[in-house]
């Protein structure tokens, strides 16, 4: 009887079909949808030969694995191959939030002045069947857009990515095909403990600088208006004292706006940034967390492996960015993780990140302060 832990199941119009050859389910923070691809190998896995295999690019599907559903959405792409030694198919497909990416803003209403993000997005999605969910905004998040049109030809995914960033915000989906916008939380406590020679089954930690910048600043410009308010010239900035003092990054900022709006996006790019400074993959056995729940993004978790990183405990908390679950034949049913630093997901301050006077981040790369071991100081 297969294990209920690393069983995958694909539904459609009432059907179940699972016993797959291999399965690939991604779902990355930052990006607009997830993907999943199933191949199969034996025309009897699913006890119905392959005239019951109909399934096809454009048909609803849901995506479980462990006895969770992961990803709501359609099947994009078919591939099947015969030769004397058997038969191959393989499905690929996006969440529900795909065509979001694939789709043009309409012409119509043509203007959104006036209207928060909030507003923006949800008569965005309609068209679509697309829900909402919003986790966490920040404060600015709420401030309605003075001016707001779409660009020509832009899709939603494309203006929706453009205003997030003048709101300190990310998205994602989630298991029942809503958009999530929101950030997340890097004071909250570690959903588990990864600990080398323990539960890490391999890894791989790259930590880079030159993606970091002392100071991010934005600026705009806003135009004037038919009450004669001139036009005005607006900035805001992101701070990192940790770094040498004279490395700024300045940008002209995507949406005209005010200084909150440009510290906004200031904050924002320097999260971005945050993503490229510490980056770990991490791989561990099976789907679910030793808590029994399914791994997934915005969480926090505790990496204990001196081999990795250069702090004096070698042990490094981060915030998962990228879950993707896996199974064959060859390497078994695998999750890995891409992990960052936990204030990468996130543009608000905490109390557990240092900021300056002006609530701007100051934590560098949170790595703590390097220290010999007993090896480097013995005589």
């Amino acid at each position: 009887m297969p294990n209920a832990d690393e069983l995958a199941v694909i539904t459609c119009n009432g059907q179940t079909f699972r016993d797959w050859k291999s399965v690939t389910a991604e779902r990355n923070y930052g990006a607009f949808s997830s993907f999943f691809s199933f191949g199969a190998a034996e025309p009897g896995a699913f006890g119905q030969g392959w005239t019951a295999m109909r399934l096809k690019p454009g048909d609803a599907v849901t995506v479980t694995l462990a006895g969770v559903q992961v990803i709501a959405g359609n099947i994009t792409a078919r591939s099947t191959s015969i030769d004397a030694q058997g038969h191959e198919l393989v499905l690929q497909g996006r969440s529900a939030t795909a065509n979001l990416v694939d789709s043009s803003v309409p012409i119509k209403p043509g203007t959104f002045s006036g209207q928060t993000y909030e507003q923006v997005a949800r008569a965005l999605l309609a068209p679509h069947g697309v829900g909402l969910v919003v986790r966490n905004p920040p404060p600015i998040f709420g401030k309605p857009f003075r001016w707001l049109v779409p660009q020509f030809g832009e899709t939603v995914h494309e203006m929706l990515q453009r205003l997030a960033s003048m709101r300190g915000v990310f998205h994602t989906d989630d298991a029942q095909g809503n958009l999530v916008v929101g950030q997340g939380d890097p004071s909250a406590a570690p959903v588990a403990t990864l600990q080398e020679g323990v539960n890490i089954k391999s890894a791989t930690v790259r930590l880079i600088n030159e993606s970091a910048w002392s100071k991010y600043t934005a600026v705009s410009q806003t135009p004037g208006d038919d009450n004669s308010r001139p036009p005005r010239d607006y900035s805001g900035s992101s701070v990192d004292s940790t770094l040498p003092a004279g490395r700024e990054k300045i940008v002209i900022s995507p949406h005209p706006g005010d200084d909150s709006e440009m510290a906004a996006h200031a904050n924002y790019l320097r999260a971005i940034d945050t993503w490229l400074q510490v980056q770990a993959t991490i791989v561990v056995q099976g789907w679910k967390r030793p808590d029994g729940k399914l791994w997934d993004v915005v969480e926090n978790v505790s990496v204990k492996a001196p081999s990795l990183f250069p702090n004096a405990d070698g042990t490094q908390i981060l915030g998962i960015q990228t879950v993707r679950y896996t199974q064959d034949s060859e390497n078994g049913t695998l999750t890995t993780l891409e992990c960052v630093l936990p204030n990468a997901l996130t543009t608000t301050p905490n109390p557990h990140v240092p900021t300056d006077a002006n609530g701007n981040f100051t934590d560098g790369q949170a790595l703590g302060t390097a220290e010999p071991s007993p090896s480097d100081t013995s005589t």
